[in-house]
């Protein structure tokens, strides 16, 4: 077994078994987050697990909103996968 599949394993079975203990016990918020906290810092550092993008680099919620106000008829997300132009400037009208 490699380092990452040992991690995921490990990770995934602190969090079950914080579960199981939250169910029977009721524990403090504090040890759920601690938890989690640690499953995610062994994937990071064990798994080699990298986050390298939160979302599509061209989707921007002001966008989406202003293409929903002009055209309601639209699937939503829908206007996150037209590319948009890049913002150069601000200015006040």
């Amino acid at each position: 077994m490699t380092w990452g599949k040992g991690a995921y394993l490990l990770g995934g079975g602190l969090l079950i078994v914080v579960g199981l203990l939250d169910d029977r016990y009721d524990l403090r918020w504090w040890w759920r987050i601690l938890a989690q906290v640690v499953a995610a810092l062994l994937m990071v550092y064990l798994g080699g697990v990298r986050i390298e993008q939160l979302g599509p680099a061209d989707c921007n919620p002001c966008w989406a909103l202003r293409d929903r106000l002009q055209q309601p008829d639209q699937r939503p997300g829908q206007c996150c996968r037209q590319p948009r132009p890049p913002v150069t400037g601000v200015g006040l009208a």
